[in-house]
């Protein structure tokens, strides 16, 4: 439709696996916080994507900050210095090239990884 959207990703670093049930309650949060005219899925393991509209009043970076805290409130706190989550935003405005696009936002997610826990969010973003 020419709308922007962002790519956000996520993934939980550190120490053992996640449990199931521990991510059945991430993907829980990730919808809530969101909203529901997005689309949330969970990848491999750990790790999620979220498909952000652009939208009047709520921008990806403030949907992205949403996942975070999203995901960190499902962590028990006696598990907090186990489990690291990572979430990294990738922007799109524009004709869509699908596989440098997800490749940004693999890069994207690897440098917030890269950076460590309390980081913040890492963002690209592309306009024509």
């Amino acid at each position: 439709s020419g709308s922007g959207f962002s790519l956000i990703l996520t993934n939980i670093t550190g120490g053992d696996a996640p449990g199931e049930k521990l991510l059945t309650g991430i993907g829980r949060a990730i919808r809530h916080a969101v909203g529901d005219g997005d689309f949330v899925a969970r990848l491999d393991g750990a790790m999620f994507a979220v498909i952000a509209l652009d939208e009047e009043g709520r921008s990806g970076a403030e949907k992205a900050d949403s996942t975070l805290l999203a995901i960190g409130s499902c962590i028990p706190l006696d598990q907090a210095g186990r489990f690291l989550p990572i979430v990294a935003l990738t922007g799109y405005k524009g004709e869509l090239e699908v596989a440098e696009f997800l490749r940004r936002a693999q890069l994207d997610l690897q440098t917030t990884g890269a950076r460590g826990p309390g980081a913040p969010v890492a963002a690209s973003a592309r306009g024509d």
